[in-house]
């Protein structure tokens, strides 16, 4: 039908590349990568205490806004 030996025969000569013995060395770097995002996702505010300051009241206040726009030049 078209096929013939010679191309069945390249296929049956066909090896799978062998797996390297680091590979479970990037699946557990993958698992932290993972995990580290769930908890940044889950609770961003427990992130910002690990990193941010002692004091929550040395964090800078939002300043008011206006109500209005301020007036524009004519």
């Amino acid at each position: 039908m078209g096929r013939n030996k010679a191309s069945l025969d390249a296929w049956g000569s066909y090896a799978a590349r062998r797996r390297r013995g680091g590979a479970g060395w990037w699946y557990a770097v993958g698992l932290l990568a993972l995990a580290a995002v769930l908890v940044v996702a889950v609770g961003p505010g427990r992130v910002a205490a690990w990193f941010g300051p002692e004091d929550a009241s040395a964090l800078p206040a939002q300043t008011a806004r206006p109500g209005n726009a301020p007036p524009t030049p004519l």
